[in-house]
């Protein structure tokens, strides 16, 4: 794709975020935010009443857009955002009759250069509390359960993952029981395996698998 074709999508990101906010806000000039493998993301600014948004429309274009995936994505954001995760609010999600599909957020001011996370002078005092914000995020999504998110079409449950013929079907996970813990219980890769029995402290069954297989 050619810059000047990558550039057509900021039409696409303002007719999303007219379709979302309606008619009434001023949007400013989008411009492009850097990376991105596979969409176009987009930062614009809107006012209205004298009140002002920061904004992200992620532009899938034409014929690499896929609304359904979308739509899973903005469901997930949708929970993790309720539950207090530290993650950008989704406002709204469409397609336009060009092809595209888009995902409109709020904009999160931050870096995201690891460089200067990892090691600008700047980011010191940031290093210190990062760790434990990262486990309490993780401890927040190992709460959020398939039903949580019900409404996001096609989304595998976790009775789909790591099945096998030749092993005893695993029970699905009560309410209470994380979904992330099930999937490594239920997986069939020995490395998995022995990560879940050493951190359960259940070293017999760690001594089971052979050293060969992981």
């Amino acid at each position: 794709m050619t810059e000047t074709q990558a550039a057509d999508t900021s039409g696409a990101a303002l007719e999303g975020l007219r379709h979302v906010l309606g008619e009434s806000p001023a949007f400013g000039q989008p411009w492009k935010l850097a990376g991105g493998a596979m969409h176009d993301s987009w930062a614009v600014d809107s006012s209205e009443g004298g009140r002002s948004r920061e904004l992200v429309v992620r532009v899938s274009p034409a014929g690499r857009a896929d609304h359904e995936k979308t739509r899973r994505e903005f469901e997930v954001l949708r929970v993790a955002f309720e539950r207090g995760i530290r993650c950008p609010e989704p406002i709204g999600i469409g397609q336009c009759a060009t092809g595209e599909d888009y995902l409109v957020m709020a904009r999160v001011s931050g870096d995201a250069n690891p460089r200067q996370l990892v090691a600008g002078e700047a980011f010191a005092e940031a290093r210190q509390r990062i760790i434990p914000e990262l486990a309490e995020a993780l401890a927040k999504i190992h709460t959020i359960l398939p039903r949580d998110v019900a409404s996001a079409t096609s989304m595998r449950s976790a009775g789909a993952i790591g099945s096998s013929s030749s092993r005893r079907a695993p029970t699905p996970p009560t309410s209470s029981a994380s979904p992330i813990r099930f999937r490594l219980e239920s997986s069939t890769s020995p490395t998995v395996q022995r990560v879940v029995c050493t951190l359960a402290g259940n070293r017999s069954s760690c001594a089971e698998l052979r050293p060969a297989t992981w």
